[in-house]
C-alpha cells in the first residue's frame, strides 16, 4: 500500500511498525538496483515497477538457495526479466549440469 498523502504516510510510519518496516526494506533493496528497459525506447531506460525489482530479487535469493553444490552460499547471482520471461546467471555455474 502506497500512501496517497504525506499524512497518510506518517500515520503508517507511526501507527503500523509492520508496514515500515517492509516499506523501508523494500526501499533499501530496490535501492541497490539498477535497472535498464529496452534502450531502444529511451522513455522507458532504467523504469521498471518497485514492487517488480523486490520480486525480482526476492525470487532470485530463494532460486540461488535451490543449488545443491557450492553455488547455494557462494558466488553472485543476476536475474534478469524479459517479456515475461525470467533468466537466471550465476558466477558458480559454468554448464547448465552445475545448477544441481
Amino acid at each position: 500500500m502506497i500512501p496517497d498523502s504525506i499524512e497518510e504516510f506518517k500515520k503508517l510510519k507511526y501507527n503500523n511498525s509492520s508496514w515500515w518496516k517492509k516499506a523501508k526494506d523494500m526501499f533499501r533493496i530496490v535501492n541497490q538496483y539498477e535497472c535498464y528497459t529496452n534502450e531502444k525506447i529511451p522513455n522507458l531506460l532504467g523504469k521498471i515497477n518497485p514492487r517488480e525489482i523486490y520480486k525480482l530479487h526476492y525470487d532470485a535469493f530463494f532460486n540461488k538457495k535451490k543449488f545443491t553444490s557450492d553455488a547455494k552460499t557462494q558466488g553472485n547471482i543476476a536475474i534478469m526479466s524479459i517479456d515475461g520471461n525470467t533468466y537466471y546467471a550465476h558466477s558458480k555455474v559454468s554448464k547448465n549440469e552445475d545448477k544441481g
